[in-house]
């Protein structure tokens, strides 16, 4: 999968799109042989400004006029929409893993998708009911937990979607819970403010 994306990046394509997906320098894959388990080790540029929460904490915390101009909130929204769309249709690669942290803001303030240690290829995504996916459980869909064979695109969007809601609501997401458990199920939307505000 990492093949794929490194490949792309050397290939003079014309997508607007892939601008906002970070393919890395360097990968390699290391062998712990005391717990005898495979790691994937990814190599990125460095962003002074950080991941997209740390950006957004750090001019919030500054009083930026940034964060009070909404055509800022709409560019982050197109960059990471855009970023998705770019793996989704035209790389055919699910992320797996979408949250604030594993979008950076480079040095003209875009802000870009990594993070891709979980991603598949939509066309190999499951190899068994033992192939264990994991990512951050605040913003997992619940297809990811409950149901492997219907993991796909959606599990994405879903995950961009609260990774939204916590920025724009302000709001901090449950790491497990009932609150948690309520987000995931289907026709049972709690409200925003029933959510801790974060900042």
């Amino acid at each position: 999968m990492l093949d794929k994306l490194t490949q792309s990046s050397l290939n003079n394509e014309s997508s607007i799109c892939k601008q906002y997906v970070l393919s890395p320098i360097k990968y390699w894959i290391e062998h712990n042989y005391q717990i005898n388990k495979k790691s994937l080790i990814t190599l990125y540029p460095y962003y002074k400004q950080g991941d997209l929460m740390d950006y957004l904490s750090y001019i919030n915390n500054s009083q930026n006029i940034l964060l009070q101009n909404e055509s800022f909130y709409w560019d982050m929204i197109f960059n990471m929409l855009c970023a998705l769309y770019y793996l989704h249709v035209e790389m055919n690669i699910i992320h797996l893993n979408i949250n604030p942290l594993n979008f950076l803001v480079n040095n003209s303030n875009q802000i870009i998708l990594t993070g891709f240690s979980l991603s598949r290829d939509k066309n190999y995504l499951i190899n068994n009911e033992d192939d264990i996916i994991e990512g951050d459980f605040a913003y997992i869909a619940p297809e990811i937990l409950n149901d492997k064979h219907n993991i796909g695109f959606k599990s994405d969007i879903f995950s961009l979607g609260l990774s939204l809601l916590e920025i724009l609501a302000k709001v901090d997401l449950p790491q497990n819970g009932e609150m948690w458990k309520s987000i995931r199920m289907k026709d049972n939307y709690k409200r925003v403010d029933e959510l801790y505000i974060k900042w």
